[in-house]
């Protein structure tokens, strides 16, 4: 009986240490970047998120706050939001003489890890002030993550009348399904006109389930927890989101739904429009695409179509991004989030210049 006890004290040893190590092993040459904290006492995942708050009509930013948000070997940035909940320094009470233009979108014009200078409208701005014009350029980042077009016409008819912008940037990131996902577009429309109906749309497998205590436990804090859960889901096969929007394409583009959503859509890019030539200074509005992730996987280029049926102006990242994509998705994002990297937004900023130069949007 003693021999058998002292057996079994050996074995558990043993399988403890083993998996101590191979925890170790895993966070040093396979660290999983939803971990918060790890077993080297390593701080993974920092996000402090700027702190929402509705703002006369609008969920937006709550004004004046600072933050850092970091993730392990994918970034360590700063961003500061003012008393207009814009991502950029206080303004003075008297702005000064510029062509003011508005950038509007959700957290990929935001900037998720990235740093305020380099994001794609800082870099618009930096490429607007050296190009030998005697104007002065100011590009406002109004990046809110989770908007979509509903979201900054809201935005919009707020700071129209402050900023007086004499161009506003309408961001439309979309993949062109109705497929569960935070970074759509279409999909943030939908649940802005239908907050209770999520029913009738095809549901991600990928979507998040409330988890035990101990569960969230290894999620936040193994490495090794996170390594078997991927391999677990490379093996049983679900579909991606890539997998989704595909599917959802051959199935459900023409659906009466599909193009209930689209005709609100056009209508809100259009009563952006109007908002701005009610203004004194006659703002002008275009639509930037950005197309997401899954589009460039797909070679899917059906949302600019619906876009262009606005017959307002559209600037198209999308062969910009393709380009330097060259087949392989990650030069574009983080290795532990999707959002697009610091060389997608100097692309990007460099598309939407070249793009306003071409349709004479901005005065030389």
């Amino acid at each position: 009986m003693k021999a058998a006890v002292q057996n079994l004290l050996l074995t558990i040893v043993s399988l403890t240490c083993s998996l101590v190590l191979a925890e170790v092993a895993v966070a040093l040459f396979h660290p999983t970047t939803s971990v918060t904290t790890d077993i080297l006492g390593r701080r993974i995942m920092n996000r402090e998120r700027p702190v929402g708050a509705r703002v006369g009509e609008c969920v937006d930013w709550a004004p004046n706050q600072k933050g850092r948000e970091k993730l392990l070997d994918s970034y360590d940035v700063f961003y500061e939001i003012n008393s207009l909940s814009l991502r950029h320094g206080e303004l003075p009470a008297q702005l000064p003489d510029a062509f003011r233009i508005l950038v509007l979108g959700d957290s990929q014009t935001f900037g998720q890890g990235i740093d305020q200078d380099r994001t794609f409208s800082a870099v618009l701005q930096e490429l607007l002030n050296s190009s030998g014009s005697a104007i002065r350029y100011q590009v406002f980042n109004g990046g809110v993550n989770g908007y979509g077009t509903f979201d900054e016409l809201c935005k919009l008819k707020r700071l129209a009348p402050v900023l007086k912008p004499s161009l506003v940037v309408a961001v439309a990131h979309v993949d062109n399904a109705l497929v569960m996902d935070e970074g759509n577009d279409l999909m943030n429309n939908y649940k802005k006109l239908h907050d209770s109906g999520t029913a009738a749309l095809k549901r991600s497998d990928r979507a998040l389930v409330a988890q035990s205590p101990k569960i969230a436990f290894f999620a936040d804090h193994s490495h090794l927890y996170g390594l078997l859960s991927a391999i677990k889901g490379k093996l049983t096969r679900h579909p991606t989101f890539v997998d989704e929007v595909r599917e959802y394409g051959r199935t459900s583009r023409q659906s009466p739904q599909h193009r209930s959503i689209w005709d609100q859509t056009r209508a809100a890019f259009i009563d952006m429009a109007r908002v701005l030539e009610t203004q004194q200074t006659k703002g002008k509005l275009i639509i930037l695409h950005l197309p997401g992730l899954a589009s460039l996987e797909l070679d899917d280029q059906s949302a600019l179509d619906e876009l262009m049926q606005t017959r307002l102006t559209v600037i198209s990242t999308y062969p910009s991004l393709q380009k330097l994509r060259a087949g392989e998705t990650m030069l574009l994002r983080f290795r532990g989030d999707a959002h697009y990297n610091v060389a997608a937004h100097e692309v990007i900023g460099r598309a939407l210049y070249e793009g306003l130069v071409t349709h004479s949007v901005v005065p030389r």
